[in-house]
């Protein structure tokens, strides 16, 4: 048996021979005991199985990784689940050789080389949560760059039809429009890279990846929306500038005025 299920059988052992002294505990001090086994019992039970990325690196502990068939992850996932393995499977969905990722902890590695069941090739430790990162992004290619060109297709018709009409009219300028269809290009970049980056994970342990494609709608939605909020910012400074200024004119003036009223 595995330390998370010895741990998980310890606690529930304690909780059953303790019944009798947990139950002359009152107020925090069962409160506190309630806790310390609801946390507990939390922490083992997702300790084996698939596993988020954000999951997995939660320790900051350093992570194997392996190279595993794609007709042999089933195999794998059952296994690893009896083992007391938690992994996370990442694969590239741009290529099709048949093979997959699997990071596991580096301290389940001996496991995975242990039983034949979850044997695997080609296991590297990765140290730092950067390159992992790197490697999930190398790997979701396809969603990044639907994004990213949507963003930057869509921004320079949104500036057209929308945002340039709008700026001009709420503070009266004459602004070129290609600066417009510059500036929401650069937008719908970044709206494509801020959606693939929070989607790229779930886009990797999918089944199917294909579903998260669809975020791509949300690009140009995304790339508005910050317009909207940059636009209204904007707004919100220029008027206050213009309280600011008609104060100070305000309080000049009055002083002048004072100061005229008392020489005469």
């Amino acid at each position: 048996m595995n330390n998370s299920g010895d741990a998980a059988e310890q606690i529930v052992r304690m909780s059953l021979e303790g019944v009798q002294m947990a139950a002359k505990i009152t107020g925090d001090g069962a409160e506190r005991l309630a806790k310390i086994l609801i946390l507990a019992l939390k922490d083992t039970s997702k300790s084996k199985g698939k596993a988020s990325l954000s999951k997995l690196l939660k320790s900051n502990k350093p992570i194997k990784v392996f190279e595993l068939k794609d007709k042999d992850l089933k195999k794998f996932c059952e296994a690893a689940k009896q083992y007391g393995v938690l992994y996370h499977v990442l694969k590239d969905k741009g290529a099709n050789n048949g093979k997959c990722d699997i990071m596991v902890r580096a301290e389940d590695a001996s496991k995975v080389n242990r039983n034949q069941s979850l044997h695997v090739a080609n296991n590297n430790t990765v140290n730092d949560r950067a390159s992992i990162t790197k490697s999930i992004r190398r790997e979701s290619w396809p969603m990044w760059t639907l994004f990213i060109v949507t963003g930057l297709a869509t921004g320079p018709i949104e500036a057209h039809f929308i945002a340039m009409p709008l700026i001009c009219d709420i503070f009266d300028l004459d602004i070129p429009f290609m600066v417009g269809y510059i500036v929401m290009g650069i937008v719908g970049i970044l709206s494509g890279v801020f959606i693939s980056h929070f989607a790229q994970e779930k886009y990797q342990s999918a089944d199917k990846g294909w579903p998260w494609l669809l975020l791509f709608l949300c690009v140009p939605l995304l790339a508005f929306a910050a317009t909207a909020v940059l636009t209204a910012a904007i707004a919100l400074v220029v008027g206050i500038l213009y309280i600011a200024l008609f104060v100070v004119v305000l309080v000049i003036g009055g002083a002048i005025a004072a100061a005229c009223c008392g020489g005469g």
